[in-house]
């Protein structure tokens, strides 16, 4: 097995321990346990409407970035702002993109 460390970006809707469930505490442990094994972890993430969260802090070993929360229908986060966080400065570069929703159309 490759030794390579990978830039791993992963965008999720919320994450633990803000929003305990299922997809959060997921998303929490993969990026804390690939962090541990030499990866660079970035997770995008929405901050529910809460204003008081930092834009971006490091836990557990990755870097946790929470983009504005621009509207929330049936108790989905909409940031528009993520699809382009996603792209940039992610170009030309090792990389995974991990998506994760538990929105049935889009799983």
């Amino acid at each position: 097995m490759s030794k390579e460390k990978l830039r791993i970006l992963r965008v999720v809707q919320s994450t633990y321990p803000e929003v305990v469930g299922g997809v959060g505490i997921h998303v929490h442990e993969m990026s804390r346990r690939q962090s541990e094994m030499g990866h660079d972890v970035t997770v995008l993430t929405s901050d529910n409407g809460d204003r008081s969260l930092p834009r971006t802090e490091n836990r557990d070993g990755y870097t946790l970035v929470r983009h504005r929360e621009f509207a929330r229908p049936i108790d989905n986060s909409i940031c528009p702002a993520l699809l382009s966080h996603s792209i940039r400065g992610w170009v030309n570069s090792i990389l995974f993109i991990l998506i994760h929703t538990s929105i049935f159309p889009l799983t």
